[in-house]
């Protein structure tokens, strides 16, 4: 019974002793290095999020440059002078 006693006792006592332990090694050393972990990965998602929204802002700042929209101006445009003549020269031969 008394060796019974001591063994629970022993134990109880080494429970708490690597409960102590456990707790100062999260308190000096586990806690510090899961915040600076979580406070790195916060700032990289944070820096990574703040790039696309930013080339979001500078393609949209740039206006609108599709090729193919641009061709069809200048082909509108160069069209409209000869537009202008063959008016000027039906509008001679009418009157």
């Amino acid at each position: 019974m008394k060796n019974k006693f001591i063994k629970i006792s022993g134990s109880v006592l080494l429970v708490i002793f690597l409960g102590a332990i456990g707790s100062g090694l999260w308190e000096r050393f586990l806690s510090p290095v899961i915040d600076k972990l979580i406070e790195v990965t916060i700032n990289g998602m944070s820096c990574i999020v703040s790039s696309y929204r930013d080339s979001i802002y500078v393609t949209a700042a740039e206006g609108f440059h599709e090729s193919s929209a641009v061709s069809l101006y200048t082909v509108a445009l160069a069209i409209l002078p000869f537009l202008y003549l063959t008016m000027l020269l039906f509008h001679r031969q009418v009157g």
